[in-house]
């Protein structure tokens, strides 16, 4: 990414420029010695032998920090789900056995109170919400653990570092609907998958397809 504060400097000035694959200009046979080669890439460009490399517009590639950053995001939130999965494993609570997302309202509730120093089951499936109040049985026994004091606090750091996530996630959502209001993004699960957002990307936004599809400058 060497080429992008160079070229943010050239934009600004409105200086028309070409970025170039260097492959692509050893490619042509000719003299390129360090002392020449400056001389030797004008001579390339007179003769129409340089082929510019697609770079977006500014815009465009803010949008493209902006969605990346934000799938970096997800995926650490992602990671820190499965690390508190272990925790609740090293306690000999088996709440991912009845739930199907450990961070879904119930199970939250729970993971709260957990931190708080609730240890009794009943207590803890009574948090159970809506549909899940008719698996109130399941959740006693599967919350039948011994959490440790150590334990209570990796997983109170845990939560904190998801909610601290999931702000940054809303964040970046506001400045790209600031922005672009027009492109939707896909909701930040964490399975959020590379192809499925480039598709929605796409097809709320078509104008930005060529990008998403052009790596070479990443």
């Amino acid at each position: 990414m060497f080429w992008k504060p160079i070229v943010n400097l050239l934009e600004a000035e409105d200086i028309k420029f070409l970025v170039v694959n260097a492959q692509h200009m050893k490619a042509v046979p000719g003299r390129k010695t360090d002392v020449t080669d400056s001389e030797w890439i004008c001579d390339l460009l007179r003769h129409g032998l340089l082929q510019a490399s697609y770079i977006p517009d500014r815009n465009q590639r803010e949008l493209r920090e902006l969605v990346r950053y934000r799938r970096s995001l997800i995926q650490e939130r992602a990671r820190e789900h499965n690390r508190v999965q272990k925790v609740l494993e090293g306690a000999n609570i088996k709440l991912a056995s009845v739930v199907s997302d450990i961070m879904g309202l119930s199970s939250r509730d729970m993971l709260e109170a957990m931190v708080n120093g609730e240890t009794h089951p009943e207590t803890l499936a009574g948090f159970a919400r809506k549909t899940m109040k008719k698996k109130k049985e399941e959740l006693e026994l599967a919350l039948r653990g011994n959490m440790s004091s150590h334990q209570r606090m990796m997983l109170k750091t845990m939560l904190t570092h998801i909610d601290f996530l999931t702000e940054q996630i809303a964040e970046l959502d506001v400045e790209v609907a600031k922005h672009w209001p027009h492109l939707k993004l896909p909701d930040p699960s964490p399975l959020d998958k590379k192809d499925a957002a480039f598709f929605k990307i796409v097809l709320a936004a078509p104008s930005f397809a060529a990008f998403f599809r052009d790596t070479r400058y990443d």
